[in-house]
């Protein structure tokens, strides 16, 4: 969540669920980039994100939000994703490459490999 004429994430809750935000990249919105409240029994859990800084896009002014070739963020997500998480990225590559999840939404593909692992010619 980047860059948005607002904040990044809210979360207000009154249930006795704890809910769970993992592998999140949010920076750069006009807002909070993330906020959390709960009025219920719950909690909220925030583990492995990265809030409030920039974490080393291709290209954020053009909306290319993928990891760069050297991010810190690469493979540093939760090691095993949450239930339900899926195993594709956004853009519909793997969703794990490498020893863990990369934070934010799309994996990175290191230099010369196409998403489905094959050499570029």
């Amino acid at each position: 969540m980047a860059h948005n004429d607002g904040g990044g994430l809210r979360h207000e809750g009154s249930s006795s669920a704890t809910q769970a935000v993992q592998n999140l990249l949010s920076w750069g919105n006009s807002g909070i980039d993330l906020v959390a409240t709960n009025a219920g029994s719950g909690g909220f859990q925030s583990t492995f994100n990265l809030v409030g800084q920039d974490p080393g896009v291709v290209n954020a002014a053009v909306g290319d939000y993928r990891l760069a070739e050297g991010s810190a963020q690469i493979n540093a997500g939760w090691p095993s994703p949450i239930a339900g998480l899926g195993t594709i990225d956004a853009a519909g590559g793997a969703r794990v490459i490498g020893g863990a999840v990369d934070l934010g939404a799309y994996e990175h593909f290191p230099d010369g490999l196409f998403a489905n692992g094959f050499e570029q010619p």
